[in-house]
């Protein structure tokens, strides 16, 4: 069975008043049920704080004969004391908040130095969380204390007077988380110079590395230049040593050509003459023979 939107918004009352320890308001009870009806939703909210007020009542074991215009007091009391700390809650967590977006900020400026600024924002986000639960502890059990604030003008006056004293720890809490973040700003204020200081030192330092090298390799590309010079130098001498050394081997071969030739006229002038002299030797021979024979002859006769 679909339940009515007076349902819903009491419904919606109690659940929030449970989670929260605080007063219901149109406004929270419209976002939690999702429905746009300021006057159904009044009413509800009327019809769950008259409830609480006869649940709180019999808890209390309130004596019938209590004048209800002092009983309406006590519940103005209390739910003004719960709206003061719940305004005092919610300035705190607003400011609470606007420190946390600003340390947010300011770590997405910070590249070398985020793992350093994002550990500090945990440490705070970590210590705000902690206040706030002990806000809620205390907002909680100033609400148990005012449920039972059933007696008369003094205790009433003793229970604001304690909640003055709270409230003056609370803001003695907030000065001093305020301190806290002021010292934290100033930390990051140096911390960030002192990055921007380094990171130029290290661009200094590369660059005049750079120029260094740049300066060797410049040096180094000049003794080069003045080798090869050398070496080309060196070379061209050689080719005109090896083209002058190739000239005398072509006249070396020439020469020794021309001496070959030499020496094969020579050979065949020796043959030439050793063939004369051999046909000399041969008319010497036939001569002498000649000559031996005519002279035998001549003995004979």
């Amino acid at each position: 069975m679909k339940k009515s939107t007076h349902t819903l918004a009491y419904d919606a009352c109690e659940a929030f008043f449970l989670e929260t320890g605080l007063m219901p308001t149109i406004e929270t009870i419209k976002s939690i049920i999702e429905i746009n009806s300021p006057t159904t939703i009044s009413n509800a909210i009327k019809d769950w704080k008259q409830a609480l007020s006869q649940s709180v009542k019999r808890n209390q074991n309130t004596n019938p004969e209590t004048p209800d215009v002092l009983i309406n007091a006590i519940n103005g009391i209390w739910e003004q004391a719960l709206l003061e700390a719940h305004n005092a809650l919610k300035q705190h967590t607003v400011e609470l908040q606007e420190s946390k977006n600003a340390l947010a900020l300011k770590e997405s400026a910070l590249n070398g130095e985020q793992k350093a600024i994002r550990h500090l924002v945990q440490l705070t986000e970590q210590k705000y969380q902690e206040e706030i639960i002990y806000l809620k502890k205390e907002l909680n059990r100033l609400s148990i204390e005012s449920t039972t604030s059933t007696e008369q003008g003094e205790r009433f006056r003793a229970i604001a007077s304690e909640y003055d004293k709270k409230n003056a720890i609370l803001n003695e809490q907030l000065r001093q988380e305020q301190d806290k973040y002021y010292r934290l700003e100033k930390q990051y204020e140096n911390e960030h110079s002192w990055s921007l200081k380094r990171i130029e030192e290290e661009k200094n330092n590369y660059k005049q590395q750079v120029q260094n090298e740049i300066s060797r390799l410049q040096s180094e590309a000049s003794r080069n230049r003045q080798s090869n010079e050398v070496l080309q130098a060196k070379l061209e001498l050689v080719i005109e040593q090896l083209s002058g050394e190739k000239n005398k081997a072509l006249d070396l071969e020439r020469n020794l050509a021309n001496e070959k030739l030499k020496l094969a006229g020579f050979a065949l002038n020796e043959v030439n003459l050793q063939k004369a002299l051999r046909e000399m030797e041969a008319q010497l021979a036939g001569q002498a023979n000649k000559a031996r024979t005519k002279k035998v002859k001549q003995q004979f006769i």
